[in-house]
């Protein structure tokens, strides 16, 4: 099938909401939803049902059913495989909160807690957490700077994450590539701003 033929199909990110519109075949995976960039499963969405009567009456009505029939059909027997696969896997690992609970504030910026996220699949780890605009103005080019630890606290490697803008009073979720070993736990070592 060529790329012009290619069917796509849009559902909402189960974190925050925000639409995705993805090939057809990847109906039942998993993928990094493009607004906040947590992992987001790819689900058919079946449109709400209103009060009123379409024209065309009962003609469209049952064309209607039968489309819907037609998608699940499609979309159950991938989504049932995936939910087998995910009963059959191992427990996921804890996720290791790093210490303080208290949430303290640097350049006006709200530090909440740093966890170390395992991947479900694959390698890759994260530092992710969040951090919120304390003050009543737009921030630009923010950047985190990230401590990885290993169990005794010693700095196993650094990341960073990056966020273009983020609005008065509003929280970012960041999530930054952890490229090497195995930490423990996570801290924010410091927070820039371009002014």
């Amino acid at each position: 099938m060529s790329e012009s033929e290619t069917k796509f199909l849009k559902c909402s990110c189960q974190r925050c909401g925000g639409h995705i519109e993805y090939p057809a075949h990847a109906a039942g995976t998993t993928a990094d939803c493009p607004h906040c960039h947590w992992q987001t499963d790819l689900i058919v969405e079946v449109p709400e049902l209103t009060a009123t009567r379409p024209r065309g009456g009962l003609k469209w009505m049952v064309l209607g059913g039968f489309l819907l029939l037609a998608a699940l059909g499609i979309a159950a027997p991938m989504l049932l495989k995936r939910a087998v696969v995910r009963t059959n896997r191992n427990p996921p690992k804890p996720v290791v909160a790093s210490a303080p609970i208290a949430r303290p504030v640097q350049n006006g910026f709200e530090i909440g807690p740093v966890f170390i996220e395992p991947a479900a699949s694959g390698s890759l780890t994260h530092a992710s957490g969040t951090l919120r605009n304390t003050l009543d103005r737009q921030r630009f080019s923010v950047r985190i700077e990230v401590e990885c630890l290993d169990a005794d606290g010693r700095v196993v490697t650094t990341t960073s994450d990056y966020r273009a803008t983020i609005e008065p009073n509003a929280e970012w979720r960041f999530r930054a590539l952890i490229r090497k070993g195995k930490p423990a736990s996570a801290r924010i070592t410091y927070v820039t701003e371009q002014q």
